[in-house]
């Protein structure tokens, strides 16, 4: 039987973060959905086609908030940039709205390495845990 290399033991780093039980999303309704961002029902049935993440039954849709807002300005920005957006997937809208938050509030955020054998990896997620924002010489401008 062949032996088996042994495996380098990665550094751990302790990650403190406050503890609270989860709540529960905040849910709309197709109409007030619909209402809240300026369109109609039938446009609204037609971005849940293109992506738009609908929780619920067919008869009774719910729309979670938190994805719907960062759906609706994505996919304005690339109708607007491109002229169409046939498809947007929830993950690609959220990567896109996490940069706009990181473009308006650099000093808010941490670049933390995805190498595990980064030098500064360590630091930077010690960093990130006590959620003391980015370092003003950290920030080299590449997204995260």
């Amino acid at each position: 039987m062949p032996r088996r290399k042994a495996q380098k033991k990665c550094p751990t780093v302790t990650l403190r973060a406050p503890v609270e039980p989860p709540t529960p999303p905040v849910t709309g309704t197709a109409s007030e959905v619909a209402d809240a961002l300026g369109i109609t029902l039938p446009t609204l049935r037609d971005w849940v086609t293109r992506g738009l993440p609908q929780h619920g039954t067919r008869a009774r849709p719910a729309y979670v908030w938190s994805e719907v807002l960062p759906w609706d300005l994505c996919y304005k920005a690339i109708i607007s940039r491109d002229g169409r957006c046939p498809r947007l997937s929830m993950d690609r809208a959220r990567r896109w709205w996490l940069g706009r938050q990181r473009a308006d509030d650099p000093q808010g955020w941490i670049s933390v390495p995805m190498a595990w054998d980064h030098p500064e990896r360590a630091r930077l997620l010690e960093l990130a845990a006590a959620g003391t924002g980015a370092e003003p010489d950290r920030l080299d401008g590449r997204g995260p």
